[in-house]
């Protein structure tokens, strides 16, 4: 099983993993489960963070206190959805076990 730090590292990955479970399932019309559900919101938060990241610091001028602001979110909203994923894990085996309601 991959350290904490190991999965931190493959953030990306595991969250556009859980989007295309998401995908493939069906999406919001799909009977998925309230712990994917929660796991696919704490994906797309961290996916919405890094994009405000790299969008600003491509496009927008902004001040240094504001750039750590948007790094210390996504490091956050990165810990909490890397957390929920392996306790998803933990609890199912993967995240792809979990996502149908029964």
């Amino acid at each position: 099983m991959p350290s904490l730090a190991e999965d931190l590292e493959r953030a990306d990955h595991l969250a556009q993993e859980v989007v295309n479970e998401w995908g493939a399932s069906g999406g919001d019309a799909a009977p998925l489960t309230a712990d994917f559900r929660a796991l696919f919101e704490k994906a797309s938060r961290y996916r919405s963070a890094k994009e405000k990241i790299v969008n600003h610091r491509d496009f927008i001028v902004t001040t240094e206190a504001r750039r750590e602001q948007e790094v210390r979110e996504e490091a956050a909203t990165r810990e909490a959805f890397v957390k929920a994923y392996r306790a998803l894990r933990d609890k199912h085996g993967c995240p792809r076990d979990a996502q149908n309601e029964h």
